[in-house]
């Protein structure tokens, strides 16, 4: 999917904008775009929503980093799944954890915190692993879960579209009715893509759903 221009409201509908693909009885050459002309769209972007619809769209939503590490540990039975749980901790005093475990035989238990990193872009995050990343990591676990506090196997960034509030976006777009959307899931909406694919359909199909939406609407004081 293109990602400059992923959608384009428009008067009797939305075109979706496709490269190299096929839609419908339509094909056009590799260099050009097809698209699908249709009078409803729901719109679930991810961490692509910077470049995908930009601020001018009304999406008040924004794209930070976030870093995970793959830990080793001498009790890897202690560690293995079945055993040791998916676990989110929020201590009193401290940032909020979590970590998963060892999935398969030559894995590591995995820990990450949870939290607002530095503003960034696809195309602009910091994919290194700092000293003070590191740190802040080490410094949730070395006393809870020290038998994770060993040396470190792998280190990645993951991306977090993050609101204002971290709460989600799941509305009507505010300019362009035609159009539901769901955005901003702040590093924690994949557990809830199974109701979220419900209240889509709703609305993409009545343009309102029995769920309760309030707390994630585009308009909410929290985003302004």
């Amino acid at each position: 999917m293109c990602i400059e221009e992923r959608s384009r409201p428009s008067i009797r509908g939305v075109n979706i904008f496709m490269d190299r693909c096929r839609i419908g009885r339509w094909r056009k050459s590799r260099h050009e775009k097809s698209y699908l002309p249709g009078s409803i769209a729901s719109y679930c972007s991810g961490s692509l929503d910077e470049r995908a619809c930009p601020k001018s769209s009304g999406f008040p939503d924004r794209l930070t980093a976030s870093d995970v590490l793959a830990q080793p540990t001498n009790q890897h039975a202690s560690f293995g799944k079945g055993v040791f749980p998916i676990f989110i901790w929020e201590p009193a005093e401290g940032p909020l954890f979590y970590g998963f475990p060892r999935t398969h035989e030559t894995g590591e238990p995995k820990v990450a915190i949870h939290s607002v990193g530095e503003d960034c872009t696809p195309s602009t995050i910091d994919r290194n692993i700092h000293p003070s990343d590191e740190a802040a990591i080490r410094s949730a676990i070395k006393f809870r879960i020290p038998a994770l506090n060993g040396e470190v196997s792998r280190a990645t960034t993951c991306m977090y579209t993050m609101t204002r509030d971290q709460h989600f976006i799941i509305d009507i777009h505010p300019r362009h009715p035609q159009v539901s959307i769901a955005a901003g899931f702040s590093g924690h909406g994949f557990k809830f893509s199974s109701v979220v694919g419900e209240i889509l359909c709703d609305l993409a199909l009545s343009r309102q759903t029995s769920s309760d939406i309030a707390l994630f609407s585009v308009s909410r004081k929290g985003l302004q």
